[in-house]
């Protein structure tokens, strides 16, 4: 330590000193380098033993009060134990960490922010089940400001051409909530997810992307063009291929629907667990239009034990070829492209995250999937029939109407 008292420097003296170190006492020295001057803190490190210097600003920044000030500062930390320097960086490193925020919290920033001006009040609750999706499992505990192009492309890539509306507007939330945090500077530089001048060369344009033919899963909007075609057909299979839509069940649970698995009056669908794919029990609640179809089809067939859909010929239930030509009839009477009738699952799946506000576990108990999460495990354990009613009628609106 200095064995010079603090205060030898005077104020109307700084800025004439000739170059070189002046001490001012204290271990505080003004260093002066032709027409810079800045304030050093001397000392012997009481944690490596070694001789160090800790700048304390300029003399254009810090006054000599301050300087003083802060000399003391670093004085009371040394007889403390501390290395003033190491100190100083172990409180900028723990600012800084405060400061950093993952995407899936500026996420949720922003879209508290935002949530006021949209008039839409499902608006919310449908940006977080996309996110949910489509873009937390892959950054959504990453640092917002660690967000890369790379990052981009592994949540992008997969559904560009599967799903490009999807993957449109997940390309411009992410940008939106990436400016939002540019704005409140917890990242910074180009933003990752921009289009224009960016992922526009990485990327085909959506406009002029050529859709891959035979795609798994019709896209959500043109299903009510396909149940409105449908209309047109005649056929078990047709009505089949519409209870299908409506149900959201696999092929073979509706081609081995039978009777005695309807509750018309309870409006209920109940499948015995040894013909589900999880092997359990699955309750489905009927929408007016599911109903209004068996009651159509009653006069065909009515016997408890008899298939609900069987093939006119044979009695026989229904071909999976059957559905797929039903299906196929009506795309190709619209003129779009062929898919699978399994796809009409994934369809419902991309409805509910994009166009309701229906939380995923209730989408994932309408398709019968196993949920192995705690929520889900949660949402098993409570009554989600009523819940999945309100979600199949809300579906068979939009089958018929788009809306």
């Amino acid at each position: 330590m200095s064995t010079k008292m603090p205060g030898q420097l005077k104020t109307t003296q700084l800025k004439s000193l000739a170059n070189g170190y002046h001490n001012d006492g204290g271990n505080l020295y003004l260093s002066v380098q032709n027409y810079s001057r800045n304030w050093v803190f001397r000392f012997k490190s009481p944690v490596s033993g070694k001789r160090r210097e800790m700048g304390l600003g300029t003399l254009n920044d810090t006054p000599l009060a301050q300087a003083r000030e802060l000399a003391q500062q670093a004085r009371k930390l040394i007889k403390e134990g501390f290395d003033p320097i190491e100190w100083r960086k172990n409180k900028r490193n723990e600012k800084s960490q405060k400061n950093i925020l993952t995407f899936r919290e500026a996420a949720e920033a922003y879209i508290k922010t935002q949530t006021p001006s949209w008039r839409n009040p499902k608006s919310a609750p449908i940006w977080r089940n996309t996110l949910t999706d489509y873009v937390y499992p892959t950054i959504g505990n990453i640092p917002v400001s660690d967000i890369t192009t790379d990052h981009m492309q592994d949540i992008l890539k997969p559904i560009w051409y599967t799903k490009t509306e999807t993957a449109k507007r997940i390309r411009g939330r992410i940008e939106n909530i990436i400016d939002y945090s540019i704005a409140h500077k917890w990242c910074k530089g180009t933003n990752p997810a921009i289009w224009k001048g960016h992922l526009i060369h990485i990327l085909p344009n959506p406009s002029k992307t050529t859709p891959v033919k035979h795609f798994k899963a019709l896209p959500w909007d043109n299903l009510p063009k396909v149940m409105s075609a449908l209309t047109q057909q005649n056929g078990i299979a047709t009505l089949a291929f519409q209870f299908l839509c409506l149900t959201v069940t696999r092929s073979s649970e509706t081609r081995l629907a039978q009777w005695s698995e309807i509750d018309t009056e309870q409006q209920v669908w109940t499948l015995p667990a040894n013909r589900t794919k999880a092997f359990r029990e699955h309750r489905i609640p009927l929408s007016e239009a599911a109903i209004n179809i068996l009651v159509n089809i009653n006069s065909l067939s009515n016997s408890p034990e008899d298939y609900i859909f069987p093939s006119i010929k044979s009695r026989k239930p229904l071909s999976d070829v059957a559905l797929s030509k039903a299906f196929h009839r009506a795309t190709d009477s619209l003129g779009i492209d062929r898919y699978t009738v399994h796809g009409i699952r994934s369809t419902f799946r991309d409805w509910c995250a994009e166009k309701t506000s229906y939380p995923r576990e209730i989408a994932e108990q309408a398709l019968s999937h196993v949920l192995k999460d705690k929520t889900g495990a949660a949402y098993l354990r409570s009554n989600l029939f009523d819940k999945r009613k309100d979600l199949m009628k809300d579906w068979a609106i939009f089958c018929k109407n788009g809306k």
